[in-house]
């Protein structure tokens, strides 16, 4: 009784110290508005580019407040009003907080988030005494969820050409919330195509093959002083401002982002980084910077007097989690280890299901697995014309595979009945 105890007052602790997080990251003054005035309050429930972005992270953030609201074993009504109520609350106050966006989206995706955790701890009982059957059929479902969520993400990594007809191309502008381009821009093109500041036109054939081939922006340069943020140097933009390509200098790096099906789905675009490309270049320098997206990779390249550069980034489903980021960052080598955690967090549940069958039904657990592997990192990205896995990206899934089922097996797996 007293370690159990012990217990719950570690849960009441834990429940509380997140409850205060949330209060801290959702009451949290912004800037952007005056001390003082009111923040509109939205209906809209897409809008906004990111409006995916925002309602999953906005799911997530709660969910883990109703796992720990289930397992203190309040009152079903107790929980349920503070999971409805709280968010409720909390964007009714960032009405006068400066630079919150209070919406009604907000508040439903809090909410639902909340209540998925609630419903995940309240089936935690049942999952722990679960039969050889049930595993099994949850495997599978696991198996089958991954494989889709693969399949999806492959799907959205492809680019697709907006619907606007008429195309901007914006030269150096100063937008808000960016730093300014204090070089130069002395010529540009898209798709190998000079472009203007200012429409394109349907008829240069641009909107025509941004899906049929490789994506390319190029520009020439003087490099200019550094930057103090991200500077657009050449965006391409469809008819309602929505960027569909752009090379940025952000400090001393190069920047590149292009429109894919993951933006028109309120997702955010992989972009990537150049490290220091514009280090070795003078401010009176012209340089020739680029970017490319073919056969399923980006590439940003740096050209000036003194030598080039180049980095490139694989376009696959194991680098999905960047369609979750909140912010517009482009990542360089650190992406690849955002991708091996990746890899890890979204295989170790089905190798975990896998090892509690080790024991009664090992070809099944190691089938499942393997397949589930193989099709994921292999055929779905092959059948949607994007990278394979490279090795360093099947070592984690090997990693996170084994680990699963060693801990499946010695925590939870079900042992051979003796006669």
């Amino acid at each position: 009784m007293p370690l159990w105890n012990a217990r719950i007052r570690i849960l009441h602790f834990v429940t509380i110290a997140y409850a205060a997080l949330i209060l801290l990251i959702t009451l949290k003054s912004m800037s952007g508005t005056q001390l003082g005035a009111r923040n509109a309050w939205h209906w809209c429930m897409r809008c906004g580019d990111l409006a995916t972005v925002d309602v999953l992270l906005n799911m997530a953030l709660f969910v883990p407040l109703g796992l720990g609201l289930a397992l203190l074993r309040l009152r079903a009504w107790w929980s349920l009003a503070i999971l409805s109520l709280g968010p409720m609350m909390i964007e009714i106050a960032q009405i006068w907080i400066p630079g919150r966006d209070p919406s009604a989206r907000d508040v439903l995706s809090n909410a639902l988030g909340g209540l998925i955790g609630l419903w995940v701890a309240r089936n935690l009982r049942r999952w722990e005494h679960i039969s050889p059957a049930g595993a099994r059929r949850l495997m599978w479902t696991t198996a089958a969820s991954v494989t889709l969520v693969w399949a999806i993400a492959g799907w959205l990594l492809h680019p697709v050409s907006p619907p606007t007809p008429f195309w901007w191309s914006l030269w150096a502008h100063h937008l808000p919330y960016t730093a300014p381009f204090e070089g130069k821009l002395l010529a540009s093109s898209f798709q190998g195509r000079p472009i203007p500041d200012g429409p394109i036109l349907p008829a240069s054939g641009i909107p025509d093959s941004y899906e049929s081939g490789p994506i390319e922006l190029r520009a020439v340069i003087v490099a200019g002083p550094r930057s103090s943020g991200p500077a657009p140097i050449i965006i391409v933009t469809d008819g309602i401002g929505h960027p569909v390509a752009q090379l940025d200098r952000d400090g001393e790096d190069l920047l590149f982002r292009t429109w894919l099906r993951a933006s028109a789905a309120g997702l955010q675009s992989p972009g990537i980084r150049l490290d220091g490309a514009f280090s070795a270049a003078r401010a009176e320098d012209t340089v020739v910077v680029r970017g490319l997206l073919h056969d399923g990779r980006l590439e940003t390249i740096f050209k000036a007097r003194g030598g080039s550069k180049v980095a490139y980034q694989d376009v696959s489903p194991t680098s999905a989690w960047s369609l979750l980021v909140p912010i517009e960052h482009a990542f360089g080598p650190e992406g690849r280890i955002f991708d091996a955690l990746w890899i890890m967090i979204v295989f170790f549940p089905i190798a975990l299901l896998a090892g509690t069958l080790f024991g009664v039904d090992r070809t099944l657990a190691l089938a499942t697995a393997v397949t589930t592997g193989i099709t994921c990192l292999s055929v779905i990205p092959a059948l949607s014309h994007l990278h394979q896995a490279a090795p360093r990206e099947w070592v984690s899934w090997l990693f996170s595979t084994t680990a699963g089922m060693i801990c499946g097996w010695r925590w939870m797996g079900f042992r051979p009945e003796r006669n």
